[in-house]
């Protein structure tokens, strides 16, 4: 179309200077101004974040072992918060709650999930005080399920150094709470002895009541003697 208008146009202006006319031409110029093209916004999505699978620890060979206690003079802490344990991620593995270790101080060791031999269950450690100062430390250990742990394990009153959730057990002993800033409460002793020993050989018993001391004043008051009178 536009060509066909050029044509048109240059005929015209041929034939108009033929004819001794002055052919004035116009020209108009229009801006087209172009609309940017819409923007196109991108949302990168993340990538899918995937929780990782839990680990199992193999229990160590040294953890089936008879256990011995450590004599140690610092108070057990008070507990930390336990971890949730999740999902099981085999079905051989136990939950080992999170405790207070002694590795020549007070390491606590959280929770894990831990595979033993089978017909074995995991009995958690224990303090308790010793008659004179102190305290023994009896760690945790893999036991037969058959087979009951030292009676230091079992005794109601000692100190609680683990928290209480899925362990390998559903036996809960009545425990002493340490608490941040008050002393620990004592409800039972052992006698003092080395700085190690079998757990076995240890004997619980209830601590000694607190003596009262009775103390009497005796205050004695000395008599003024009678006062003479004279006449006036």
């Amino acid at each position: 179309m536009t060509l066909r208008r050029t044509l048109v146009s240059l005929a015209l202006t041929v034939s108009a200077l033929g004819a001794g006319c002055t052919v004035h031409t116009t020209t108009t110029r229009r801006t087209v101004v172009a609309s940017p093209a819409p923007a196109t916004t991108v949302v990168a999505q993340p990538a899918p974040v995937v929780a990782p699978a839990p680990q199992v620890v193999v229990a160590p060979q040294t953890a089936y072992q008879a256990p011995s206690y450590a004599y140690v003079t610092q108070p057990p802490p008070p507990l930390q918060g336990g971890m949730a344990p999740g999902a099981k991620p085999v079905p051989a593995a136990v939950w080992v709650t999170g405790h207070w270790a002694w590795q020549g101080q007070w390491v606590w060791v959280p929770g894990s999930w831990q595979r033993a031999q089978p017909g074995y269950v995991w009995e958690p450690p224990v303090a308790v005080a010793v008659q004179g100062g102190g305290y023994q430390y009896h760690p945790g250990y893999w036991h037969p399920a058959q087979q009951a742990p030292p009676p230091v394990y079992t005794t109601p009153g000692t100190i609680r150094v683990h928290v209480v959730g899925r362990g390998g057990r559903t036996r809960v002993v009545d425990r002493v709470v340490p608490v941040r800033g008050q002393p620990i409460p004592t409800r039972v002793v052992v006698v003092g002895g080395s700085q190690r020993g079998a757990s076995a050989t240890v004997r619980v018993r209830p601590a000694p009541a607190p003596r009262t001391v009775t103390t009497t004043r005796t205050t004695t008051r000395r008599a003024d003697p009678p006062r003479s009178s004279r006449p006036g």
